[in-house]
This record gives structure tokens, C-alpha cells and sequence, in this order.
């Protein structure tokens, strides 16, 4: 049943995206399997359907992947007699994607390793539209060790259709924890760096997800060359496009914003604009400072605008009601002045969240130019 569900997975994404206006040879296949769902139920209708699509068009494979499907449904384990069926198709319609995927899953099933990865390599280089029905596929391919170390392989030449199909693996925990991280860990090839980012990104917010956050964060800091001696991430802005969910997060309101601009004098700043009409997070990074007396230091001016009084920064543990320390803006100058945020760090608290601030205030727009920061150990 596993491959008759993967075939019905294609038809369906075909039925929404494909118009029947079109009459490619192609696109009459996808036509033909998709009409093909709603009179599945009727018995014999497949193959009687399946029959006169292969007398009336000699480029037609709707009608072979039809009988293989009806065969199926009537003895599940027929994959013998299926096979030539599906083979027939390929080779009358070499970019019909339902019954290369039928292969390769049969191919897989079959030990026959090389040929279902050359067919899963074939078919997500046309498109990303079957990553749903190529999944089971590689469920099969991870099942046995040389499929795994076929599908490995092929992960590891950084592929056109990897970061997709990394992407939706994760999410699907098609493939285990310590092979996603083995393949996350190696560096890529320049071309590739962005994709890999997304990819550890992707990773990454999962275990968010599944409320692993030691390990997401452990990950995030090799990932992002952030260690012991250097706990916070990109503390003078260079990242345009930070690391998330550990990353700088900024808000992005119409009044309350957080904005990486180019310094005058070189390099990058972080301007926090606040309104004053309401309590914002401005800017927040999640930290992993390990116990003991920190100082977060913190080079600032003033924007300009109104005093900031309702501008303000903590550190607090992972979801704490109480703040370690904190530390207000209001002392800034139109020249670079220094803050420090002076915290102690408890036992188990092995996440923290720093976070600008602002409150509600009477006195108006504020702004705040944060030039640097630095986590240092006192």
C-alpha cells in the first residue's frame, strides 16, 4: 500500500496545480491520473481507463501507472507484475514524475540501492514538487546501512535539491538526529554556504520546537563559532541576516523598531527607536552565560530625539520572572558612552535572554544607537 499511497500523493498536488487547458502529452498524463482519483472507487474503472489511454495516445503513461495502481489495490504485494508497468511509463514519458518515484521506492525495496538514489536524484532535479511522496522513499533508503550510506554520500555532494529536501526530512524526522547533525557539521563548499545556513537554521528551530533548547543552542553556537570565551553572538552587527531563532531578533513595528544601519565612522550599529506609547522588546539575543559574575558592556549614544527614559536593558534567565540585572539607557550621550549590565548567573540557569527594552513614557519618540556589546566574565 505504501507505494499506491505514494502515487495518489502525486496526483493529488497535480489535480490542484495543473489546468486542464493544457494538452501536452505531459500534462494529458497528469490530467488523465487525476480524474482517475475520483472514479477510483468504481470497480474495473482504473484499468478500463488505463486501456483506452494506451490505445489512443502511443505517448500516453497515465494508463500504465493506473493498472499498476488498481493492481495493487487488489493484491498488495504484486510488485512484480507492477514493475514493467511502471517501467513502461518512464520510458514512454521520461519526465513523468509518479512512476519514477513508484521505482524508486520499488528499487529501494529491492536493495538495489544506486539505481533508486539515480531515480530520487532524477526526479527532485526537475522539481521540488514530489518531496512529499519521495520522503517514504527515504525512509526505505535509511533502512538498511547501504542505503544509508548511498543517500549519505549523496547528501554530502551538496546536491541541487538538498537544502529542500534536508528541510523537509527534518520536519518529517524522516532521517535520525545524529545523521542530520553529521551532515549540518561539515563545512560546505562556497556556493553552498547560504543553503547550509538555512539548513542549521531549520535544524535548529526544530529542536526549538521539540523544547530541546540546550541542544539548539549548543548546535547554534558551534554553528556560529560562539563559544565560552566569546558568549555573545555578533555583538558590533555584521550578520545582515542573523542567525535565528538565537540570533538578534529585532523588532519591526511602524513606531517601535530595531534597525541594523551603517555607522558613520565605519562598520554597523543597531538603532532602537521606541515610541514611548507602549511597552516594546526592541532588540533580544538568547544567551548560554555558564554560572558565576557577568558584565554585559555595552557601547551606546543617544539617537537624538526625546531623553530615553522608557529605554532599558536585562538579562534574565529562560522563562524567569525576574531579572538577574538590568540596566538603563538614559545615560547615553551623542558620544559613544559605555553601560554595563552587571549579573549573576545561577546554577541551572543554563540559558539567558538579554533584551533592550522600552516602556511606556510620557516624553515621547527615543532613540538609542548600540555601537557594540561584549559578555565579559568579572
Amino acid at each position: 500500500m505504501l507505494f499506491a499511497a505514494i502515487a495518489l500523493v502525486l496526483l493529488a498536488v497535480t489535480l490542484k496545480r495543473e489546468p486542464l487547458a493544457m494538452r501536452s502529452p505531459a500534462s494529458r498524463t497528469k490530467i488523465a491520473m487525476a480524474l482517475a482519483i475520483v472514479r477510483a472507487d468504481q470497480p474495473g474503472e482504473l484499468v478500463r481507463q488505463a486501456q483506452a489511454l494506451a490505445l489512443t495516445d502511443p505517448l500516453q503513461s497515465a494508463g500504465f501507472v493506473m493498472a499498476g495502481i488498481d493492481r495493487l489495490r487488489r493484491e498488495p504485494q504484486a510488485f512484480d507484475a507492477v514493475r514493467p508497468l511502471m517501467a513502461e511509463a518512464v520510458r514512454r514519458q521520461q519526465n513523468f514524475e509518479t512512476a519514477q518515484v513508484w521505482l524508486a521506492a520499488d528499487h529501494a525495496r529491492r536493495g538495489e540501492y544506486d539505481r533508486s538514489l539515480a531515480l530520487f536524484d532524477r526526479v527532485l532535479s526537475q522539481s521540488n514538487d514530489q518531496l512529499d511522496a519521495l520522503i517514504p522513499v527515504l525512509t526505505l533508503l535509511m533502512g538498511r546501512e547501504q542505503g544509508r550510506g548511498a543517500i549519505i554520500a549523496r547528501l554530502e555532494a551538496y546536491p541541487s535539491w538538498r537544502k529542500a529536501l534536508l528541510a523537509r526530512a527534518i520536519e518529517t524526522e524522516a532521517l535520525p538526529r545524529p545523521v542530520v547533525e553529521q551532515l549540518l557539521a561539515k563545512p560546505a563548499p562556497a556556493a553552498y554556504q547560504a543553503a547550509l545556513d538555512q539548513e542549521r537554521q531549520a535544524y535548529v528551530k526544530w529542536l526549538v520546537a521539540q523544547k530541546d533548547l540546550s541542544a539548539a543552542h549548543a548546535l547554534f553556537r558551534s554553528y556560529t563559532a560562539t563559544g565560552a570565551t566569546n558568549p555573545l553572538y555578533d555583538g558590533n552587527f555584521r550578520q545582515a541576516r542573523p542567525f535565528t531563532p538565537f540570533g538578534w531578533t529585532a523588532a519591526n513595528q511602524s513606531e517601535d523598531y530595531a534597525e541594523r544601519v551603517a555607522a558613520p565612522e565605519g562598520g554597523w550599529l543597531m538603532r532602537l527607536h521606541a515610541s514611548g506609547k507602549m511597552p516594546v522588546v526592541l532588540l533580544e539575543q538568547t544567551m548560554a552565560l555558564s554560572p558565576g559574575s557577568w558584565v554585559i558592556s555595552i557601547s551606546a549614544r543617544d539617537g537624538g530625539l526625546s531623553r530615553p527614559e522608557g529605554q532599558t536593558v536585562e538579562l534574565r534567565c529562560t522563562g524567569a520572572a525576574a531579572p538577574l540585572g538590568t540596566a538603563a539607557l538614559t545615560a547615553t550621550r551623542s558620544a559613544a558612552t559605555r553601560l554595563d549590565l552587571a549579573a549573576e548567573v545561577p546554577a541551572g540557569c543554563a540559558l539567558q535572554r538579554l533584551a533592550f527594552l522600552s516602556a511606556s513614557v510620557d516624553t515621547g519618540a527615543s532613540e538609542v544607537e548600540i555601537l557594540s556589546l561584549k559578555a565579559v566574565r568579572r
